[in-house]
């Protein structure tokens, strides 16, 4: 395991690998939450498999709570203070952070 810039690497334990998945944490989530599936003796995924689990950018709530998001989420239930050009200009970010 290798970490850089808030991103978990797991590399393969022998050789070279061709394959790689880039695992992308759910809302509010961190890469962390997912070391355990990937670390499991039960981990479906090849051995000769590189995977990466970066962590999205941090996001301020309204209620001044931090979490990370690749994404705003709104609800009908939330207020919209921001228009939905937000959410595009994130997504973006989140590419940019990606790539």
């Amino acid at each position: 395991m290798n970490t850089k810039d808030n991103i978990i690497y797991l590399l393969p334990n022998e050789g070279l690998n061709e394959k790689t998945l880039i695992w992308l944490h759910g809302y509010g989530e961190t890469p962390s939450d997912y070391l355990n599936l990937f670390l499991s003796d039960r981990n479906p995924l090849p051995l000769d498999i590189k995977i990466v689990l970066p962590s999205a950018p941090k996001l301020l709530m309204n209620n001044n709570l931090t979490i990370n998001s690749w994404y705003e989420y709104h609800t009908d239930s939330m207020q919209k203070k921001k228009p939905m050009e937000n959410d595009r200009s994130r997504l973006n970010t989140s590419e940019k952070f990606l790539l």
